[in-house]
């Protein structure tokens, strides 16, 4: 489904302006047409009427007085005046008519005992007159009406043109590295209101105030992994030392093994703290990068220190897949989507299948449940209470680093089944 686009306010405004002109075109068409039928046959019936009784009283008074000649309008009395009605006139019908003729085409016939008053009306001096003191003042008033609309459009997009000023820079900024000085209420048109300059000064002071916390957090993530590297050298020595002496009993090298793959996650966690620490620096590496001997690398270790005759860690490679991007990124995300998919899986197989653009993560664990899956990247949310380590912070700093560098992640699972995490790389 697609999602419909919002316009802008420039636009909203002058389709606003378009509709509102449109209705009043409309009304004004609208006015014209009903005042033009109103003229045209309500008052010219009303009139004679009016002329009807006008001469049936002359003719009570005198019945040899004269009916109306004039340019517009001629009377006659039936039978009296029966040989100068114009041919094709009907005489019969009581009432107002109109008729075709081009000089008289509308008539009044009225009868009053075996007298029949016939008035003929030329209407083309009405509709003349109808368009000039009619149809003239009316475009004169939609001109003035017209003109004070524009006038008011012009009006209001000076109004928001602050506010276009401020969502155009909001737009353009970088989201790694806002600067707030390219929206700060200096920028804006002279004319922009009071709302308009608050909330370009607040915008200015939150995006300020973020870049200090983003600032302070990113130096206190890269300065505390620089501190733990430390302490991880000299475990992971400790460990090679005590590796080293042949005098350590079976329970005491199990318990190294722990000691070491410990410190393996810690220098592994450490690593992706320092990746995410410069995830606003520009000095990134980028190299040529074979996946599958990443991915073989990944594998061989986690099948060293934690496979199994019950728990089998492998790869399969459909296709060779190189990309140009960090190394480390790549390893971190692989590392973590596999020592998930090991704490989940007691027995049962690991597969990490390389395909064109895109590495799998398939295991036969315990799998996740659909209500859990939309935390699933969100930091300590653990499956169940009984499970080996949680999701920790490890899914979590794959899904920050596959946005830092632009991969897709999907994930999908049946409970009591497995999972199956899908990265493709762009």
């Amino acid at each position: 489904m697609s999602i419909r686009q919002p316009k802008s306010l420039g636009k909203r405004l002058f389709v606003n302006f378009l509709l509102q002109a449109g209705a009043i075109s409309l009304a004004a068409l609208l006015g014209l047409w009903v005042t033009n039928w109103l003229l045209s046959n309500v008052l010219v019936e009303e009139a004679l009427k009016r002329e009807s009784a006008h001469y049936w009283a002359m003719l009570e008074r005198s019945p040899e007085a004269p009916m109306a000649n004039s340019l517009n309008l001629t009377g006659y009395i039936l039978p009296r005046d029966e040989g100068q009605v114009p041919p094709g006139v009907i005489t019969e019908l009581e009432g107002y008519h109109e008729l075709g003729g081009t000089q008289f085409n509308a008539v009044f016939l009225e009868q009053r005992g075996e007298q029949r008053l016939v008035l003929l009306f030329n209407r083309s001096g009405v509709d003349g007159l109808i368009a000039l003191y009619g149809i003239l003042p009316l475009a004169c008033v939609l001109l003035v009406l017209y003109l004070a609309l524009w006038a008011s459009y012009l009006i209001a997009r000076r109004t928001i043109s602050p506010t276009q000023v401020l969502a155009n820079a909001v737009a353009k900024l970088d989201p790694k590295r806002p600067k707030s000085a390219s929206i700060s209420a200096q920028n804006l048109p002279s004319y922009a209101d009071q709302e308009v300059l608050q909330l370009a000064e607040t915008l200015a002071r939150f995006i300020d105030r973020n870049e200090r916390f983003i600032q302070r957090e990113t130096a206190f993530t890269r300065d505390a992994s620089h501190e733990l590297r430390t302490p991880i050298t000299v475990i992971a020595m400790a460990v090679d030392m005590l590796r080293s002496t042949s005098e350590i009993t079976p329970i005491q090298a199990r318990h190294v093994d722990r000691i070491e793959r410990a410190s393996l996650d810690m220098e592994e966690l450490t690593d992706a703290f320092l990746m995410l620490a410069r995830e606003r620096e520009t000095n990134t590496e980028y190299q040529s990068i074979s996946i599958n001997e990443v991915v073989d690398d990944i594998a061989r270790t986690f099948q060293e220190i934690r496979g199994s005759e019950k728990l089998i860690v492998s790869v399969r490679h459909q296709q060779q897949l190189v990309i140009n991007s960090s190394r480390s990124a790549v390893k971190i995300v692989l590392s973590n989507l596999v020592k998930n998919a090991v704490n989940y899986t007691e027995a049962g197989a690991v597969t990490i299948v390389v395909e064109d653009h895109s590495v799998s993560v398939i295991d036969t664990g315990s799998g996740i449940s659909e209500a859990k899956l939309p935390g699933l990247f969100e930091p300590w949310k653990a499956e169940s209470e009984n499970s080996r380590s949680g999701f920790g912070v490890g899914l979590s700093i794959v899904k920050r680093l596959c946005d830092q560098f632009d991969w897709i992640i999907e994930v999908s699972s049946v409970k009591g089944s497995g999972t199956t995490i899908v990265v493709k790389f762009s």
